[in-house]
């Protein structure tokens, strides 16, 4: 997959820059994601807390396309969360 090309075409506007409402159109047209509002206020507020803007450059796009995240969690210390969870969840259902 070529990214700057496809920042290219998903820049509607052709500002070289890609706003969320932009990424939204695109991943709809191209892959029949729906992105709802809010989840559209959420990539807004990550490119503004990362970029100090609610849009962001075609080498921004490139990096975010290409950076591999790390899965943080633990499926040990999942499972002791959700334990934790179901055990307070019977203990109120014992109370009266």
């Amino acid at each position: 997959m070529n990214i700057p090309l496809l920042f290219d075409k998903y820049d509607k506007n052709k500002n070289q820059r890609l706003s969320a409402e932009e990424l939204r159109d695109a991943l709809i047209s191209d892959h029949g994601i729906t992105l709802h509002d809010e989840e559209v206020r959420t990539v807004k507020d990550y490119f503004q807390n990362k970029y100090r803007t609610q849009q962001i450059t075609k080498q921004a796009f490139v990096e975010l396309l290409t950076t591999k995240f790390e899965q943080k969690s633990d499926a040990l210390e999942a499972r002791k969360c959700l334990v934790d969870v179901r055990n307070k969840l019977e203990m109120m259902k014992k109370q009266p």
